[in-house]
């Protein structure tokens, strides 16, 4: 194999696994707490015989590189990076703000992104750290309270 072609196969595996994670990752994000199956199997499952074969992962890698490749040369400059990167959160960006977005109207209320961002857990939390209900939490407060997690994980 020549170092071309090592390469190029580094790069697509590299791909196929960024490509893989990149499943999983959006998935967490949207809140599911995990990947959607269904999800990766449509993305990966090219010819929806219901198995993901290695060479359909190659081609999705092979795919997400030649996104990414804009100048179609078979090498990813920063700029084109950088660009691909920013299209893609603003897409996702864009599908969240939807899903926020309950009545259409295209505002969001302070209510819903404290919401989005865990309002309510953040308030608890805080009242599980302020040991003594004084309103603040101490160094010595927090530092009991992630000890009082790790018993409860087995971990010292």
């Amino acid at each position: 194999m020549t170092m071309t072609k090592l390469a190029t196969t580094s790069i697509l595996a590299a791909m196929a696994a960024l490509t893989l994670t990149a499943t999983f990752v959006e998935a967490r994000d949207r809140g599911r707490g995990g990947p959607d199956l269904e999800q990766i199997f449509e993305r990966f499952d090219a010819n929806a015989d219901g198995q993901i074969t290695q060479a359909e992962i190659d081609g999705a890698a092979e795919t997400r590189f030649a996104e990414f490749d804009a100048n179609g040369d078979g090498m990813v400059s920063e700029e084109e990076y950088t660009a691909e990167a920013s299209q893609r959160a603003a897409e996702r960006a864009a599908e969240r703000f939807a899903s926020l977005d309950a009545d259409g109207d295209g505002m969001l209320s302070r209510d819903v992104l404290e919401a989005r961002r865990g309002g309510q857990r953040v308030e608890r939390m805080f009242n599980r750290l302020d040991a003594n209900d004084d309103g603040a939490v101490t160094m010595e407060e927090a530092q009991a309270a992630m000890e009082r997690f790790r018993e409860r994980r087995g971990r010292n």
